[in-house]
């Protein structure tokens, strides 16, 4: 087995389709999605790992993993979405990431040695393959994640957006565009959103698909292991065949063999 191949076979998680819908009229676009599918796969995760996903961090991280998805659907196909949003109450790190070409969103949350701070902070970053990363980060006032998401769109994005939950687990966000109809936006409530398309022309753009998945492989583990080499494999290992590595995107630990750890650290070395 190659170095690439720690992941399980893939067991195809169910993949949520995103509709982008123009509201003509209002200059606004509209992003839904029923995530009920992706959240099944969400609790098959965790329960394959054996972790307990307790309140208020279960619901923290299953309104990140939708918004950041909503919001990747606005965006170019071929950007990468990461966001770690601190929360000072409750004190924890909610991390997730999505991509539109490979279809998948991940994420978790971080609890231990979360640095209290006066304030909590949303940091984000946009990828391109090729191109440097782009970052931006805001303060973040709310305790809850759609309020700070709307707010990053306020300060960062520099134009309007609110989230809707129109059913169980259905979502909808609405951004503003070139000359919105900013005081129509501002005025939506649930009941108006839900009913969108009966109070509003819209016009189907395109749609997107996701799914909980991560894709971890010891490449993209190998840079959370790199500082672990320092003092060379031997220190690493200590006389064992194999290691525990976790994935700092998902969670999943695997066993590591020495083998593996040497081919990939030649590799990236080359």
């Amino acid at each position: 087995m190659s170095s690439s191949e720690i992941s399980p076979a893939d067991d195809g998680p169910s993949p949520v389709q995103v509709s982008s819908l123009f509201v003509r009229g209002r200059n606004a676009l509209a992003v839904r999605a029923d995530f009920s599918p992706l959240y099944v796969d969400y609790y098959l995760h965790w329960l394959d790992q054996g972790i307990s996903q307790q309140e208020p961090y279960d619901s923290l991280l299953k309104q990140a993993l939708a918004a950041i998805v909503l919001h990747a659907t606005t965006r170019p196909w071929k950007e990468t979405h990461a966001w770690t949003l601190n929360f000072q109450r409750p004190l924890c790190n909610v991390f997730v990431t999505a991509g539109s070409l490979e279809e998948n969103v991940i994420g978790r949350v971080f609890t231990h040695e979360v640095k209290q701070a006066p304030r909590g902070l949303f940091h984000a970053q946009t990828m391109v393959r090729g191109e440097p990363p782009r970052q931006s980060a805001v303060p973040l006032e709310h305790g809850t994640v759609f309020p700070a998401v709307e707010a990053f769109y306020e300060w960062s994005e520099q134009r309007r957006a609110r989230i809707f939950e129109v059913n169980d687990e259905d979502y909808v966000m609405i951004s503003a565009q070139p000359d919105c109809d900013l005081d129509w936006l501002d005025s939506l409530v649930t009941e108006d959103v839900r009913r969108l398309d009966r109070l509003e022309e819209l016009s189907l753009l395109e749609t997107r698909l996701f799914r909980f998945h991560c894709g971890c492989s010891l490449e993209r583990i190998f840079p959370a292991l790199a500082p672990l080499l320092v003092n060379g494999i031997d220190d690493l290992f200590q006389g064992d065949q194999a290691i525990s590595v976790t994935c700092p995107r998902c969670g999943t630990c695997r066993r590591l063999s020495r083998e593996q750890l040497e081919d990939v650290q030649r590799r990236s070395a080359g």
